[in-house]
């Protein structure tokens, strides 16, 4: 899972969305580009298996998107890879709203991410109004059946929640993130920040709720 859509991602785990409705989605990227999901990292049979308890979860309550709040992915260039480890530029157009005003704002970031433990970091390459904007995330399995299915016992692993459940229990994720930003002069100055930092703060959780 990434915080940018096509970096890193076991899009099973994803809490908030279905795999169902990851399967439509599509976005344009430069040619050395990549898939987001390498199964060499992954036991497919496994992955395949969350993708099939996923949907039939979704027969029994029917998952229905939100209407995006992020319509534009601009690019995404290849630049490393080194193993699961990926380098990336990423630029795309967020929409912000504040009061009574709005807009558009590009935003090009060079994204570090690693598709075996699910880790990733990010800064600015150009983020308009922005002299520090950079931030890092986790994802962590959420073993959201283990009360249902494993009774008394807290899994600590895949395993031991496999065992528990007897394979039929569903992951989903936590994502864990920081981020670091401060305005360029005079915006870093009250009331102008107070500003910014709501549009940012705003504009990071509809990335968020977006994020495959």
């Amino acid at each position: 899972m990434s915080v940018f859509p096509g970096f890193g991602g076991w899009n099973n785990q994803n809490s908030q969305q279905s795999p169902k409705a990851e399967s439509k989605r599509s976005e344009n990227v430069e040619s050395n580009s990549e898939p987001p999901l390498e199964f060499k990292y992954y036991d497919k049979d496994e992955v395949d298996k969350q993708v099939q308890l996923w949907i039939e979860e979704d027969k029994k309550y029917p998952w229905k998107d939100a209407p995006p709040k992020v319509k534009e992915n601009k690019s995404r260039k290849l630049l490393m890879k080194d193993g699961p480890r990926r380098i990336a530029e990423v630029e795309k157009v967020v929409s912000w709203k504040f009061l009574w005003f709005s807009g558009a704002l590009p935003i090009s970031l060079i994204v570090e991410d690693n598709q075996k433990d699910l880790t990733g970091n990010y800064k600015k390459k150009n983020v308009k109004f922005m002299k520090v904007f950079e931030g890092r995330w986790k994802v962590e399995p959420l073993f959201i059946d283990s009360e249902r299915l494993c009774k008394q016992i807290k899994p600590k692993s895949r395993e031991e929640y496999k065992k528990c459940s007897g394979g039929r229990g569903r992951i989903a994720s936590k994502v864990t993130m920081e981020q670091i930003f401060q305005p360029s002069f005079p915006l870093n100055l009250p009331p102008f920040s107070w500003i910014i930092r709501g549009i940012t703060i705003k504009t990071t959780k509809n990335l968020l709720n977006v994020a495959p």
